[in-house]
């Protein structure tokens, strides 16, 4: 083949391929952005990462605060039965020793009739004697 033509041939492959060669230089710019992109989902995700850790130590802290409040409350629930019975049993003796000092009141105002009866006893034997 002629010089000539061969570089004809060349100048028009050249000018044809120019597009070919943008859009390769494009798709390399398009791969650098990509690439960039992906390390900053990457980077996203050490943070994402991250932060789940520190929510599952978070949680496993407030996990072991509520079962130390739930066995408080346990202890708080069975305190307050134990108090309530003790209760309920101060109340019945209450009312048992009501009723002992209702009755020592009725024995005392029948001791009380019975001494008066014994002054006016004594004092009709005393004016039997002095007469």
């Amino acid at each position: 083949m002629e010089p000539e033509l061969l570089k004809t041939i060349r100048e028009v492959m050249k000018e044809e391929l120019k597009p070919v060669r943008d859009d390769i230089r494009n798709l390399k710019l398009d791969v650098k952005s990509l690439k960039a992109d992906v390390d900053n989902l990457k980077a996203d995700v050490k943070g994402i990462k991250a932060d789940v850790d520190s929510l599952k130590v978070d949680v496993k802290g407030i996990k072991e605060q509520l079962e130390e409040n739930t066995q408080l409350v346990k202890a708080l629930r069975h305190s307050a039965e134990v108090n309530k019975v003790e209760h309920d049993k101060m109340a019945n003796n209450i009312a048992h020793i009501k009723g002992e000092i209702a009755g020592l009141r009725n024995d005392m105002t029948k001791i009380e009739l019975v001494t008066s009866s014994n002054w006016n006893e004594i004092v009709k034997l005393k004016a039997v004697k002095n007469n």
